[in-house]
């Protein structure tokens, strides 16, 4: 078990650290079973005892961007999957950049509003909508992306991306008969998503939050915000947990309480556009421990 590099025992005699397991995985054990001198494996002077009153969070191996799209495209051979399924499969491989993708589908005979901002769509099309995390993709890559779209799906499915949008594209690709046939999707854009924080302390003797805690927090606001795909609905209350076990880990528990999480606008919810990311960063949120 690997302790904080720093810490400081109070004249009060007691503080609370978090031990973490130095090996990665499932490893779980209950509470107490960490106690007495005898689990100290460096002594420190002045150090005398330990104890370990709460069962461990458990941990897991994360798994790589690319171990998740060889996953993925291996799920999509053999006809294991949907058209729509094997299609998103298929987009994933273009690009590494490629992190996001959703397809709207009208499979009806006649015009249908699929959102209240995504209306008019033809019948029997998809709205392909990619999200490329880092680098402006290239023409070619948008190139691909058409092709991959129009040699994946359903023979008699049309595309469509709405006219006017700056992040509408349409790119023509030419059948085995040299017919050329324009292919339309969407690359969604960035939606910069503000998040306040509002903590309390539990105790006068709590101290105030290092720069080390509060970038462990916002870490896991952004992860949290970042695992929303294109077009979802972002809920502050989702926040909640990433971000008290965050505070658990980097501060310990029972040092701070979740007053209130906003999000951009001072609100409970934000509506994504059906062709934007939402995405947090270190510099939108904002974290206040009082």
């Amino acid at each position: 078990w690997n302790l904080p590099e720093t810490g400081t025992i109070p004249q009060g005699g007691t503080t609370n650290v978090t031990a973490t397991y130095s090996q990665t995985g499932a490893y779980y054990i209950d509470a107490n079973q960490i106690s007495g001198a005898s689990a100290i494996a460096t002594p420190v002077s002045g150090w005398t005892n330990v104890s370990q009153p709460n069962e461990c969070v458990v941990g897991s191996d994360v798994e790589t961007d690319a171990l998740f799209r060889v996953r993925i495209a291996q799920k999509g051979k053999g006809g294991q999957l949907s058209t729509m399924d094997a299609l998103i499969s298929a987009l994933y491989s273009v690009s590494s950049n490629i992190t996001d993708i959703i397809i709207y589908e009208n499979d009806t005979s006649e015009t249908a509003n699929l959102r209240s901002d995504l209306t008019n769509v033809p019948s029997h099309s998809i709205v392909p909508v990619v999200y490329f995390s880092g680098e402006t993709p290239t023409q070619e890559t948008l190139n691909e992306v058409g092709s991959v779209i129009y040699n994946s799906k359903s023979s008699g499915v049309g595309t469509y991306a709405p006219s006017g949008e700056d992040t509408s594209e349409t790119v023509n690709v030419s059948n085995s008969q040299g017919q050329v046939l324009p292919i339309s999707f969407s690359v969604a854009e960035t939606q910069s998503v503000s998040v306040n924080v509002s903590l309390t302390k539990l105790s006068t003797n709590v101290p105030d939050l290092n720069t080390e805690a509060e970038t462990a927090i916002k870490n896991a606001i952004i992860g949290a915000v970042n695992e929303y795909n294109i077009g979802d609905t972002i809920y502050a209350q989702n926040l909640y947990l990433p971000t008290i076990e965050a505070i658990n880990t980097a501060v310990g528990i029972n040092q701070f309480n979740i007053s209130s999480i906003t999000l951009t606008g001072n609100t409970s919810s934000l509506v994504i556009p059906f062709n934007a990311k939402g995405v947090a960063s270190t510099t939108t949120i904002t974290i206040n421990a009082g």
